[in-house]
């Protein structure tokens, strides 16, 4: 900590002039240092507030948007036309896919189990379910 100190200090003050500078200098300094402070607390202070009326506009929005959501004058977007329908079929197409690929890989298994003569156990991780909103 003391080694910080004095590098600090000395990037204010080179080390050669710091024994020779008098006490008025080093108020001056002081006093330089206490008004640079000041502003940047200021600038500080102003930023903070500015964050805090933003934050206060955002949150009156979501209360906004909650009092509206209850009151049923925004409703949740829902899936219409062919979409869903062709999303299902999809989702029915990637479980055939899947299906074939794991009796691809069990017939694989066994066929190296076969000619190596070793079994190994391995369980594939079951797949997600996909529940259409209705």
């Amino acid at each position: 900590m003391e080694k910080k100190r004095k590098t600090e200090e000395s990037t204010i003050i080179p080390e050669e002039k710091q024994e020779k500078i008098g006490r008025e200098e080093k108020l001056d300094l002081l006093i330089k240092n206490t008004i640079s402070l000041q502003k940047v607390i200021t600038d500080l202070a102003s930023d903070v507030n500015s964050l805090n009326a933003d934050i206060k506009k955002m949150l009156t929005l979501f209360e906004e948007a909650n009092k509206a959501f209850k009151e049923g004058k925004v409703q949740m977007p829902t899936m219409t036309g062919d979409l869903p329908e062709k999303i299902n079929q999809l989702i029915e197409h990637n479980k055939i896919i899947a299906k074939g690929i794991v009796l691809l890989e069990d017939f694989l298994k066994e066929k190296i189990n076969a000619q190596t003569g070793s079994v190994e156990q391995f369980q594939p991780k079951p797949l997600p379910e996909y529940r259409p909103q209705q």
